[in-house]
């Protein structure tokens, strides 16, 4: 869905809210960094425009906070919701995809399956949890099932800003959300490998605090959401 379909959609929202219940007022809310920057924040200029008298302030948060303590209006959560006193609305999920740049691949060939990752240069996520290296995630093609391998290479970094720069550079192959590669995949910088096998991840979820009258300024922000990640 191009950028007219989200502007048509977003009208489509406005007309049936109603002038008595537009949204307005300060919306407060907060996303993931990477997923805030590359695909919500460049969009909220359309809905601030559709609706003048909206006010949005973003905070950006790779770690689980609680929004009631700070007062916001709502969260966008990569991940199963946890919180039972929050309203949970899925807006999309996220997929795992292996990438490299084109250098990489002159250089070092194309894996055709997983097994050929240990003769590449794979680019490892620190975690903070769990074991010290996060696992690559797959989905078997033959048989539709999820599996996670342990790569190795000569890089690790625990921010997706950080992968995506290594990407380009040329330096190994990357694991990385859709999201953060879709517009280095369009213009030829990066290139989609062992396609077979990318695998779904976890849900994305906007949360909001529970409420028997949902917000005018909430409910446009979660439609506006879901029109942005299907774009």
């Amino acid at each position: 869905m191009g950028s007219c379909s989200l502007t048509a959609a977003a009208r489509s929202l406005q007309n049936w809210i109603g002038p008595r219940r537009r949204p307005s007022g300060i919306l407060l809310i907060e996303m993931p960094t990477a997923l805030g920057r590359l695909k919500i924040v460049p969009a909220l200029g359309k809905l601030t425009s559709l609706y003048p008298e909206l006010r949005i302030a973003a905070t950006f948060a790779d770690k689980v906070t609680d929004p009631i303590a700070a007062g916001l209006d709502a969260v966008v959560r990569i991940g199963e919701p946890r919180d039972e006193r929050l309203m949970v609305k899925r807006v999309g999920t996220v997929r795992y995809i292996v990438c490299a740049s084109p250098a990489y691949l002159a250089v070092h060939g194309e894996p055709r399956g997983v097994d050929d990752l240990k003769n590449h240069d794979c680019v490892r996520r620190v975690s903070h949890y769990g074991p010290k290296f996060a696992p690559w995630r797959f989905r078997q093609p033959d048989k539709d099932e999820a599996f996670e391998h342990q790569v190795e290479g000569t890089l690790s970094v625990d921010s997706p800003e950080a992968m995506i720069d290594i990407g380009l550079s040329g330096a190994g192959l990357v694991q990385l959300h859709t999201y953060m590669a879709e517009r280095h995949i369009k213009s030829g910088a990066l290139l989609e490998v062992l396609a077979p096998f990318a695998a779904d991840g976890p849900p994305i979820s906007v949360l909001f605090p529970s409420s028997k009258n949902l917000a005018p300024k909430v409910r446009a922000f979660i439609d506006f959401v879901v029109q942005v990640l299907e774009d």
